[in-house]
């Protein structure tokens, strides 16, 4: 009979999704999908699995998170420019290919994916950005999903107009 590779002295019913060790309940770290919500794809050391052993958590699992964090936080912090702002868009680059989302739950998500996806490519901007709500119809029962476009861009932001009121110098 096999112990636990934590506590050794309870029976294991789980195993480490990484090194494969037997674990009890009591000492598995689980790490729940939504965990990495926004990610277009979850890394692959963690795709197998979503119980981890204490050792493999702080190694492996934790920093991923953390990672995750951290590019959720510059996400929230990028600047959107809709398709109907051409006119505050007009003298921007638009050299980097059009990134999309699909199915999304909703407008918010959707924005909040393409914010991920342009942080982790390393901009600070996205232009263009269109937002097309489906309907979807399954016999009586109806719902929605959202896609989603936009480009990403850097932008200065030395250059961007702060305050939009016009003041009057008389």
């Amino acid at each position: 009979m096999s112990k636990c590779a934590v506590c050794t002295t309870k029976k294991p019913t789980l195993e480490c999704g990484i090194c494969h060790s037997a674990i009890c309940k009591s000492c598995t770290d689980f790490v729940d999908e939504s965990t990495f919500r926004y990610a277009p794809q979850i890394p692959n050391k963690l795709q197998a699995s979503s119980t981890y052993c204490l050792n493999c958590y702080t190694t492996d699992v934790r920093p991923e998170i953390e990672k995750y964090e951290n590019l959720l936080a510059e996400a929230k912090e990028i600047r959107v420019y809709d398709i109907t702002q051409t006119k505050e868009t007009r003298l921007f680059k638009r050299l980097e290919p059009v990134i999309e989302v699909k199915a999304c739950v909703d407008v918010p998500e959707a924005t909040i994916k393409l914010a991920f996806i342009t942080a982790s490519l390393g901009f600070n901007c996205m232009i263009d950005m269109k937002l097309k709500t489906i309907k979807i119809r399954d016999g009586s029962y109806q719902t929605s999903e959202v896609n989603g476009s936009a480009i990403p861009t850097h932008l200065d932001e030395t250059k961007v107009m702060r305050d939009r009121s016009f003041s009057d110098p008389n």
